[in-house]
């Protein structure tokens, strides 16, 4: 599996399927990650495959960039390998951030479902999204911006991800960053994102918009 180009150090802890390692790009000096992964279906590889080179041509605000996507080999030992390079974001995710004002705490699922409305947008979905998936960037500190990674690994090889399914996530995630302290302007929002109904949530981009409408002062 080729590599070369990348300088690769120490791992970042595992994932879904595999192990993440920080790496740098020797081309241009750039910080990145690099996700090793095993997937043994060859049906689910492709899944993979093709997510990743999706996401190669978004451009969209709030998404971690995916440059390259190296494949198995095809002959033999390591023919299930995927090895995906992505920008590195080194700061927190939502998991293990302080808990934002509810304000804030909107503004920054209002980001993410704007992210994800650009992954639907091109027919990919998230799925499995939580508070790891998402990784903020404090060089503001005043003005945290979340980065959302492409995909839950587990959720994109099973196939069984639906749109409505990340838009509920991204409510759990609002839920959850709220401390269950849900304000009154939010509570008939909130439940639509998280309605057992997935016809009755609202798509990523009209729920984003939704969010940002809110006057909670």
């Amino acid at each position: 599996m080729d590599l070369r180009g990348h300088v690769v150090g120490e791992p970042l802890g595992p994932v879904p399927h595999g192990q993440s390692f920080a790496a740098t790009s020797v081309p241009d000096g750039a910080p990145v990650e690099l996700e090793v992964l095993r997937v043994g279906d060859p049906f689910a590889r492709v899944r993979l495959l093709s997510a990743a080179d999706a996401l190669r041509r978004c451009d969209g605000r709030g998404l971690v960039r995916v440059r390259q996507v190296v494949g198995p080999p095809g002959h033999g030992q390591g023919d299930d390998v995927v090895v995906v390079v992505r920008d590195r974001v080194d700061g927190p995710d939502l998991d293990t951030a302080p808990r934002p004002s509810p304000s804030a705490a909107v503004g920054l699922v209002a980001d993410v479902l704007e992210a994800l409305a650009v992954l639907h947008a091109v027919g990919q979905v998230h799925g499995a999204l939580d508070g790891r998936a998402v990784r903020l960037d404090v060089s503001v500190p005043a003005r945290p911006t979340p980065h959302l990674t492409g995909w839950g690994t587990s959720a994109l090889l099973s196939g069984a991800a639906r749109p409505a399914d990340d838009v509920r996530d991204a409510g759990l995630l609002l839920d959850g960053l709220l401390g269950g302290e849900v304000p009154p302007a939010l509570r008939d929002l909130l439940g639509a994102l998280l309605s057992a109904d997935p016809a009755a949530r609202p798509d990523a981009a009209t729920a984003a918009t939704a969010l940002r409408a809110l006057d909670l002062d």
